[in-house]
């Protein structure tokens, strides 16, 4: 048997358990009984969707927040029913609104996780994309440095430029693209007179990519001083 079997067979035996005390214990039938049954039913329910089944292809943060709000919002919703019952019993719309404001609560709360979440989420991504980007850039510098034959008089300068670029940032930034675009067209210009053997061609897009590199450099620490 599975974990997550187990989960709803214990769910689903809390549940049974809490109908049978409900209609042993639960005093007299009248409607805010039945208002706050129901209120209780929904928590047991999502409660156990969420536990069971939501919450497992999720990360371990994510899982753990919304384990955290959802049993918070099962204590408070019994700790809710029970009051409701006991002083609120010939008041069912306070019964009512007492219980939706505890179900409001969860959901805006779980609303909010998700989205937070979702943004950490994209964060990333295009802080991962942003570092294969400029890794790219270094890879392409990397192949037009393999074409060189050591004994290229221009090979120290070569160099050179690949030392500027990959002592840098990998991360990258927005307002930092068009100077990276900018390297990688100066790259392929340099693969083309690598192959070419332009001796003087290979010496001025290496001072220019040294140029450039310093330029990216400059801009990306504007953005992040410290």
């Amino acid at each position: 048997m599975n974990k997550m079997v187990m989960k709803g067979a214990i769910a689903a035996l809390l549940i049974l358990f809490y109908n049978v005390w409900s209609f042993i214990f639960g005093g007299d039938l009248v409607i805010t009984f039945w208002i706050t049954y129901a209120y209780t039913m929904l928590a047991a329910i999502l409660a156990s969707v969420v536990l069971v089944y939501v919450i497992n292809d999720k990360p371990v943060m994510l899982k753990t927040a919304l384990s955290i709000e959802t049993a918070l919002y099962l204590a408070a919703q019994l700790i809710a029913g029970n009051y409701s019952r006991k002083l609120f019993w010939l008041f069912p719309r306070l019964a009512f609104l007492l219980q939706l404001g505890v179900l409001t609560a969860y959901a805006v709360v779980i609303l909010f996780t998700i989205m937070h979440n979702s943004q950490i989420k994209d964060q990333q991504q295009v802080s991962a994309r942003e570092q294969m980007n400029f890794r790219f850039i270094i890879a392409q510098m990397k192949t037009a440095v393999g074409k060189m034959e050591y004994s290229n008089p221009q090979r120290k300068l070569v160099m050179h430029a690949y030392d500027a670029l990959a002592s840098g940032q990998i991360a990258s930034n927005p307002n930092a693209a068009e100077t990276e675009q900018e390297i990688l067209s100066k790259i392929e210009a340099l693969s083309r007179a690598i192959t070419d053997g332009n001796q003087e061609k290979i010496a001025q897009v290496c001072a220019n990519i040294e140029e450039l590199a310093a330029e990216r450099k400059q801009k990306l620490s504007m953005m992040n001083p410290f």
